[in-house]
């Protein structure tokens, strides 16, 4: 995350600025450029991240296996992975969103420098039709990830029925 430090008088206060607000910190579309290419990195790790957590909750969904028998400890241990399952799928779910509203910013921010005039030439458009191009694969990843935590809805839906009987 940006940072940013303003001095009033003897007493200084850090900002911190959220991912994607890049336009509003000011500066050459070069430096803008930069910052957004950062954020790039930053989300490309995290949905990395994101990736990894799908197989883990894909991995866990298909090794659950709802109690059918009367055995308590078997119920246990099933309502524990069942509780275990629901809270990964609701991290994922978290942090897809806000990967999403990150890219949906960094694209609104790449849409307000591209009007304006560039100074540096076609190095400057040629590295924001790379980010471009990011953001659009990443967002087929995100909705790749949403179709795969679907599946993941089911089975947790289906464990919640088995837990209320």
């Amino acid at each position: 995350m940006d940072s940013v430090i303003y001095k009033h008088d003897d007493m200084s206060q850090e900002r911190t600025l959220p991912f994607g607000d890049t336009v509003n910190m000011g500066g050459s579309n070069v430096e803008i450029l930069s910052r957004i290419e950062l954020d790039i990195a930053f989300a490309s790790e995290k949905l990395l991240n994101l990736e990894m957590l799908v197989m883990e909750i894909a991995r866990q969904a298909t090794d659950f296996e709802p109690a059918t028998l009367e055995d308590e400890s078997i119920f246990s241990e099933t309502a524990e992975n069942a509780f275990e399952l629901d809270i990964l799928y609701g991290i994922l779910d978290a942090e897809v969103k806000e990967l999403h509203n990150l890219i949906s910013s960094l694209q609104a921010d790449i849409k307000s420098i591209e009007h304006q005039d560039y100074e540096e030439g076609g190095k400057v458009k040629a590295r924001m039709d790379a980010a471009k191009l990011s953001l659009k694969q990443m967002q087929e990843l995100i909705a790749d990830i949403r179709n795969e935590s679907a599946k993941f809805e089911k089975v947790i839906a289906f464990s919640h029925d088995k837990e209320g009987k």
